[in-house]
């Protein structure tokens, strides 16, 4: 049976998706197309609303297992050429593509019927750089799904940036050109596999964006995950942004670590990754940081932990985890990627270097590290409640982490692996991104 192609469209509300999607269905007009409105985010995060607009009339769904029951709907129905996914303004694409994959056991999967052609996500020129670096919260707006919708702007924002297959810049005629060069070079770092096409006045080359078969989940994640950019040769900056990897095969200290993450962190736009903290040093903590907000938790254990034997993963995933393996500590390492704006490599790992265990501090092993915290079991709990800088972050961040680094501790629990929540930090916006020559007040 053929499969159902469908283009999903992600953006904030305001940014010309639904103007993007009525131009998309006027150029498959040959066509019998079914659109979905839906509203989902990561986890239970969803502001239960799937709403199907076809032919047969309008149904509205209260939740994921609805959405993808109204999916099965479409192809077991035969009657349609074309799907297109219309995202809410705060919906995130990682949950809409897992619903075209994962088998939820409630019956067919929908990959048996339909597949993603293209993830598009419509950007408006004229908010963009300054909802990146805002400090709010998707509630602080209005906007939030629930009222315990803690997400910020910023992290709905490169979630839907980071999961692309092609980028649309909306109103790009409100904004100067030197502006939009500046806002093109982020969007490359933030997504480097992503093609970036112009739309001004809502006008966008809907030619370039159906059939295009473009849709790959598994290049999507390698394209912005830190070990891609800890292996790649430094890139010029491009409009003063920047992105590279950073990979160390030592542990942060913990106080050192605590005095980094409440620092100084103007001028880094995006960052993620896996960190090791010397007095737990058994656990892959998971690092997520988007504008002004930093989210760091506890991610599980390092495969080191467990015997190769028992590792649950292809032999393509252990060939990757071998590759950055080093005796006697295995795959512990930092394994963090950046892009900044104006500063500089050697700035940041200088920085980060310094919170690494010195020659001395490294000699005491993994039963001397313990201690460094302050006590026999580490007086910073890095997976422990969040601290209070201002405003709680709750950010969890789907694309942050790759789980060949770390599995979760709830197969193996080594007793130092600690509640498994979080801990969220507000830090200083990232400066200059305010857009300027248009015709917009942020």
């Amino acid at each position: 049976m053929n499969l159902i192609p469908a283009t999903v469209l992600s953006g904030f509300a305001g940014s010309g998706k639904s103007t993007l999607s009525r131009r998309l269905i006027a150029a498959l007009s040959d066509k019998k197309v079914a659109v979905i409105v839906s509203d989902l985010g990561p986890g239970d995060v969803d502001a239960g609303l799937c709403e199907s607009k076809t032919t047969d009339g309008s149904i509205r769904c209260e939740s994921r297992e609805h959405f993808a029951l109204e999916l099965r709907k479409l192809g077991r129905a035969r009657a349609w050429d074309h799907l297109i996914v219309e995202s809410t303004g705060i919906s995130e694409p990682l949950p809409v593509a897992e619903m075209f994959a994962v088998d939820d056991g409630r019956g067919t999967p929908v990959s048996r019927y339909t597949k993603i052609d293209t993830m598009i996500t419509v950007i408006d020129a004229t908010r963009f750089l300054a909802d990146l670096a805002s400090p709010d919260r998707l509630v602080d707006r209005g906007i939030g799904a629930k009222p315990t919708d803690q997400r910020r702007v910023a992290e709905v924002l490169v979630a839907q940036v980071e999961l692309a297959d092609l980028l649309c810049l909306t109103k790009a005629d409100l904004v100067a050109e030197t502006e939009l060069a500046r806002i093109e070079a982020l969007l490359r770092k933030l997504n480097p596999r992503a093609r970036v096409v112009r739309a001004p006045e809502g006008d966008g080359p809907v030619a370039e964006m159906t059939a295009t078969g473009l849709f790959d989940y598994d290049a999507s994640r390698k394209a912005t995950s830190p070990a891609r950019m800890c292996e790649l040769p430094p890139a010029p900056a491009e409009h003063g942004f920047a992105s590279f990897g950073y990979r160390r095969f030592r542990p942060f200290h913990p106080a050192r670590f605590e005095a980094l993450v409440h620092g100084d962190w103007a001028g880094v736009v995006r960052s993620k990754g896996t960190y090791w903290v010397a007095d737990r040093p058994d656990t892959a903590g998971e690092w997520s940081q988007a504008g002004s907000s930093l989210h760091h938790a506890i991610a599980g254990s390092f495969w080191a932990v467990t015997p190769e034997a028992d590792w649950p993963v292809s032999d393509e995933q252990k060939l990757r985890i071998k590759a950055v393996w080093q005796d006697p500590y295995g795959d512990r390492r930092q394994e963090l990627s950046f892009v900044v704006d104006g500063l500089s490599r050697e700035t940041l790992e200088a920085r980060l270097d310094a919170c690494l265990l010195t020659d001395a501090e490294f000699a005491l092993g993994p039963e001397g590290w313990r201690t460094l915290g302050g006590h026999e079991h580490g007086a910073h709990d890095h997976g422990g409640h969040a601290h209070d800088h201002g405003a709680h972050d709750h950010a969890h961040d789907h694309g942050a982490h790759d789980h060949e680094h770390a599995h979760d501790h709830g197969a193996h629990d080594h007793g130092d692996a600690g509640d498994g929540h979080d801990h969220s930090h507000d830090h200083a916006r990232f400066q200059g991104h305010s857009p300027a020559g248009g015709r917009h007040s942020p």
